[in-house]
Order: C-alpha cells, then structure tokens, then sequence
C-alpha cells in the first residue's frame, strides 16, 4: 500500500546537523531548506551571476532552528541580530548550511553520481 498524505507529513525529511560554536558556549542546529523556503529564495530573483541575492546573515537565519524545528531567528531582521555576530562562526556555519542544501561546489556532479 502506498504512503498516505499524513504519512508524507509526518516525514522529517529536512537534513539537520549539530554544529559545536565554542565561541557561543554550545551548539546550534542547522536545518536544510524546506521546499517553500527554496521557492520563496527563487521568487527573491538572481544577480548578474545567477545567484540569489541574500546576505550571508539571512541565509543562516533560515536554518537556524531549535530542537523542535522553530527558527531561531527571522531572517528580516537577520543583519541585525546574526550580522553583529564574529564573523568566522558565521562562516563556518554557513559552509554548513551551504552543504545541507546541496549548494556547494561539486553538488551537481555528486547528485548526477548519485542518480
């Protein structure tokens, strides 16, 4: 028998990770992009180079969340909040947050290995 609509929604089918940020005293959760999210980020339109324009602040508060899945942080106010942070925690999560999306450098090739 074939999976239901509430089997579907039940599914955790979002990647997470654990990050350990010393600097902050513990750990944080990054959660891959839902489908909505992704959209939402399309609809934002590219730049000259195809790519979307966000700010690496607001690209993290989308994946911020807590044990529950809740956003830590909205990502309108992200360059406020996670923007005034050390900016090498940021990137070293963000590199995280790239990878749990499938957005990094050779994520093309490693999906059509994969197919």
């Amino acid at each position: 028998m074939g999976l239901t609509r509430d089997d579907i929604l039940r599914a955790q089918d979002l990647p997470t990770a654990v990050v350990d940020v010393p600097e902050w005293g513990g750990q944080v959760m990054l959660r891959g992009f839902s489908a909505a999210a992704r959209d939402n980020l399309a609809k934002r339109g590219t730049d000259e180079n195809g790519g979307v324009e966000i700010s690496n602040a607001e690209f993290l508060a989308l994946c911020l969340v807590d044990d529950e899945g809740v956003p830590l942080f909205a990502p309108e106010d992200a360059d406020t909040t996670l923007g005034r942070k050390n900016p090498e925690v940021i990137d070293r999560l963000l590199q995280e947050a790239i990878r749990l999306n499938g957005l990094h450098a050779g994520a093309v090739e490693e999906a059509e290995k994969n197919s």
